[in-house]
């Protein structure tokens, strides 16, 4: 960890770089999602797709841009606080599929 602080702060000194962060802090736990495939095919849902709303609603993922003059800024979407910190609500995820139903 300490490698990473140290590269951090060295991009982070480079002319032009803002906001460098690290992206996994220490002990930060990890969740391991196994799909069924049979299941996905059913319900017609593609795996990548179920695979980056999971990916997205834990670690976030830009939802849209917000301009101020010529500057533009991403504006992240991610899970609350409460519900990311459960992990039993990744089952009541919801997403539309191939179908446009909705599970």
């Amino acid at each position: 960890m300490q490698q990473a602080r140290d590269v951090a702060r060295v991009i982070g000194g480079i002319q032009g770089a803002t906001e460098v962060q690290l992206q996994s802090p220490p002990g930060m736990p990890q969740l391991s999602v196994r799909l069924r495939k049979k299941d996905l095919e059913r319900w017609g849902f593609d795996a990548v797709h179920v695979l980056d709303l999971v990916r997205a609603t834990y670690q976030g993922d830009v939802g849209g841009q917000s301009y101020e003059g010529n500057r533009v800024f991403n504006v992240t979407v991610v899970l609350d606080p409460e519900s990311r910190n459960n992990v039993m609500k990744v089952g009541t995820l919801k997403s539309a599929c191939r179908s446009s139903s909705a599970l």
